[in-house]
């Protein structure tokens, strides 16, 4: 199984979730929300995305409405839409299998295209301490568009 986290970099903080994979083969995003400070120590990222990954599952039930699916992310970062949310956002997301955690970064292609994950900037991790992982976060981040 394949667990996934989405992370986002905006005004100064940034934003993580879950994503969790439908039962038709979509991903979705899923608790936790949680938000910090860009600043924070590597420790504290690689933290964040740990909980993130570990919350992530599959074969999920379709939510009721896609509309307030994003809507926790927004009241984090006192926004009202994708469109407002994503202008000033650069991403990555990060994925983890048996054998290696990946954190990949994005380029930013309006809130009409989403963000679209860049190969080159990927950063790979076999057992990854917190603080390696939150550097490796870093990294992508700063790969990305």
């Amino acid at each position: 199984m394949t667990s996934c986290a989405m992370v986002y970099r905006r005004k100064g903080m940034l934003f993580i979730h879950a994503q969790s994979k439908l039962a038709a083969g979509a991903w979705i995003a899923t608790p936790p929300f949680l938000s910090l400070d860009a600043d924070s120590p590597a420790e504290s990222k690689g933290r964040a995305i740990r909980e993130a990954l570990a919350a992530s599952v599959e074969g999920v039930a379709p939510p009721a409405t896609y509309k307030k699916l994003f809507k926790p992310i927004y009241e984090l970062s006192g926004t009202k839409t994708w469109s407002d949310f994503s202008e000033s956002a650069i991403s990555c997301d990060v994925s983890q299998n048996r054998e290696a955690i990946e954190v990949r970064p994005s380029v930013n292609r309006g809130s009409d295209y989403g963000f679209e994950p860049k190969k080159e900037g990927t950063v790979k991790l076999r057992s990854p301490s917190d603080e390696e992982l939150g550097r490796a976060l870093d990294e992508a981040l700063a790969a990305s568009e």
